[in-house]
């Protein structure tokens, strides 16, 4: 009998505490959850979409990184090998990291996923 009575207690306190809780928070429209869960799946998809540019896009400014000190590196004085060669090379490895940070700020693919 005292079990019974305290389910019965426990129950009236967690149906009055829902009561008060709907009438304080309302649910959001159907509308309104059905687009996010839409934005929230085209971002997703955007996500895998670009996933091999970004790849691409990092290894693109990591080997202009490389061609850059490469240059720089034979066209000190003490290396004369390929100086001739490589006079043009800093200034072009510059515009080639120049041009994917453009790429990546006009595309507007972040290098970092989101949560």
């Amino acid at each position: 009998m005292n079990n019974q009575n305290s389910d019965t207690q426990l129950r009236q306190a967690l149906l009055g505490l829902a009561e008060e809780i709907s009438e304080r928070h309302t649910a959001p429209a159907s509308t309104t959850i059905w687009l996010r869960a839409e934005r929230r799946s085209r971002q997703l998809a955007m996500e895998r979409a670009t996933r091999p540019l970004r790849l691409m896009y990092a290894l693109a400014l990591a080997a202009a990184v490389i061609v850059a000190a490469f240059a720089l590196y034979e066209s000190s004085p003490t290396t004369t090998v390929l100086a001739p060669l490589l006079r043009w090379s800093a200034p072009a490895a510059i515009l080639i990291v120049a041009g994917c940070w453009m790429l990546l700020r006009a595309g507007r693919i972040d290098p970092r996923p989101t949560s």
